[in-house]
């Protein structure tokens, strides 16, 4: 979202917003479609980018890839790694019996 609120585009994702341009948006459409075909990783996300090829809809893209990068295993894996590196990082490793 930062990247996309920076190069004003947050519309794109928007499933409520109201087209004026239709040119304007098709060509926005296309550039961010490109964009998330080429940067995003996950497997899962990849198919739901070429699922939806033809529409090129990004709104339902960035729903679609947004739950289903909420929901991975990866992501809660992350989460558990950020919180144990701050555990280890934050706690005194000389009073903890730490070897």
């Amino acid at each position: 979202m930062i990247a996309l609120e920076a190069q004003n585009l947050t519309h794109l994702v928007d499933p409520n917003h109201v087209v004026v341009d239709k040119d304007l948006h098709k060509a926005q459409q296309k550039y961010l479609y490109k964009a998330f075909r080429d940067n995003l990783l996950h497997h899962e996300a990849k198919s739901i980018v070429k699922f939806h090829s033809k529409t090129k809809d990004t709104a339902l893209i960035w729903q679609k890839v947004c739950k289903t990068y909420d929901e991975s295993i990866f992501t809660s894996m992350n989460g558990d790694a950020t919180s144990v590196l701050g555990w280890l990082t934050g706690s005194r490793l000389d009073n903890s019996n730490w070897s």
